[in-house]
């Protein structure tokens, strides 16, 4: 359906320069990730006109599959990685696509951690007496699930009632997101070395780690996530933005570099750049599905809320930096992962649930890591990454083939890998960043309950599309 729409506005959607007239579409939708593409969808099989103005010669955005330089058919994810079994809209997507998902992992994944230069595999569900840390006879009792259990997942249980809709004014939603989640930890009984176990891993690659982001936020993610209950895009995640975009091709402009957005008596003007030279379109309303790192380079409207402007420019993204190893063995198994605590890193098998002999491995660094790396070349990024791995694995360069590094910070496209909240801007800023304001609507990951998800931003198109059909109806 999507198809014969777009096919139909193809010769509907007019490319004049001029600025005065009536809009020559009806939405005007800025960034081809996977919200605008959704967004596009639906605003299509309603049957009304649009355009997708897309700064990058790619669509999807956050959602990237690098395929160069590796060999041996085999890929790794730049950006999102897991489609949880309960991301509904996720998988409703891939159906209506065609787009096939598989398992997370080909095999029982294994995992350990790298503490105090020590390699320690565990079973999560049993007691770890080898830990270098000093935890309690209690916490070395509970393991490391344990502690995850009894601190986080019972933390969500109990506050379970604030996570799905919060009420902003509540004083309980504002005493979670008041505080950091390590200090959530603590006030369930964590030690400092539990915090800081706990703080490795997934919960550490958000934002500047545990320590800084709000309890509030970490626990509504784990609320809506399935753990290693989840399944992957084959073939790679970029299958679903490519997929997406394909019947789009007609309203759908590469290389357009929006450079502000204007209200007029009839519509939204926009205005960009496309192969250096400037020009403008206009839309009755516009979708805007940039992160707020990108927002404050545009020029925006005045009459925009103090609360709007206020949200755009405080909330930001995590520093993402992803380091690739491709080796002709996997000396790393059976760990599918290692979570290292000097420097804080995630080492992670990329091609799990890939076949072959060869491998890629992953440095997935976050936060301060992330930007230490940044000031490096990419191949000096290979080359520390690579010197970890041997600290780790011994033996390990001799396997090492090729190297590569993407830096979400770096990309300007992006300025930043997924959003995240400091203690406080849950509540200040949430309900403003999704908002509309006059003729604009806003969407993205950071304006959804599954922040930094494919899910959040599909979910985030699908409902500003309505919200901007609604208005063209009304």
């Amino acid at each position: 359906m999507a198809a014969a729409a777009a096919a139909g506005c193809a010769t509907r959607n007019r490319r004049p320069e001029e600025e005065s007239g009536d809009p020559e579409v009806d939405v005007a939708i800025v960034g081809a990730g996977l919200a605008g593409l959704a967004a596009a969808h639906r605003v299509l099989q309603a049957g009304r006109t649009a355009v997708i103005l897309e700064s990058s010669a790619r669509p999807g955005g956050r959602v990237l599959t690098l395929r160069e330089p590796f060999a041996h058919g085999q890929h790794a994810e730049a950006g999102a990685i897991f489609v949880p079994n309960s991301h509904e809209i996720t998988r409703d997507w891939c159906d209506e696509l065609g787009v096939e998902l598989g398992p997370a992992f080909l095999k029982i994944p294994g995992s350990a951690y790298y503490l105090r230069e020590r390699l320690l595999a565990h079973n999560p569900f049993a007691a770890d007496p080898e830990w270098p840390l000093e935890l309690s006879d209690e916490e070395r009792s509970l393991g490391l699930f344990g502690m995850f259990q009894r601190y986080a997942l019972d933390g969500v249980q109990a506050e379970r009632a604030h996570l799905e809709k919060p009420d902003w004014s509540s004083p309980d939603v504002q005493r979670l997101d008041g505080q950091s989640f390590a200090d959530f930890l603590r006030s369930r009984g964590a030690s400092p070395a539990a915090v800081e176990m706990l703080g490795l891993g997934y919960l550490g690659v958000m934002g500047d780690g545990i320590e800084s982001v709000s309890a509030l936020a970490i626990l509504r993610d784990l609320a809506g996530s399935d753990g290693l209950d989840s399944g992957r895009i084959v073939g790679g995640s970029s299958r679903l933005p490519e997929a997406m975009a394909e019947p789009l091709a007609a309203v759908l402009r590469h290389g357009a570099e929006v450079r502000a957005l204007e209200e007029t008596g009839r519509g939204v003007r926009v205005r960009f750049t496309r192969a250096g030279a400037p020009a403008v379109i206009t839309a009755r309303r516009a979708i805007v599905t940039l992160p707020t790192t990108v927002l404050r380079t545009l020029e925006l409207p005045a009459g925009l809320s103090t609360a709007k402007q206020r949200a755009i420019a405080e909330v930001g993204s995590t520093s993402v930096t992803r380091t690739y190893l491709q080796c002709a063995r996997r000396f790393w198994e059976p760990y599918a992962m290692v979570d290292v605590d000097r420097p804080r890193l995630q080492i992670m098998d990329a091609t799990s649930a890939q076949e072959g002999e060869a491998g890629i491995l992953e440095g997935y660094a976050a936060g301060a890591t992330a930007r230490e790396l940044d000031a490096q070349t990419e191949a000096e990024r290979g080359r520390r990454f690579a010197a970890e791995v041997e600290r780790i694995f011994p033996g390990a360069r001799e396997a090492i083939e090729r190297t590569a590094s993407h830096s979400w910070d770096l990309d300007p496209h992006a300025r930043g890998g997924y959003a995240w909240f400091r203690p406080g801007q849950m509540a200040a800023h949430f309900a403003a960043l999704g908002s509309a304001e006059g003729r604009l609507h806003f969407a993205g990951e950071h304006t959804s309950r599954w922040t930094g998800w494919m899910q959040g931003a599909l979910k985030s198109g699908e409902r500003v599309a309505s919200e901007a059909l609604a208005a063209l109806s009304g």
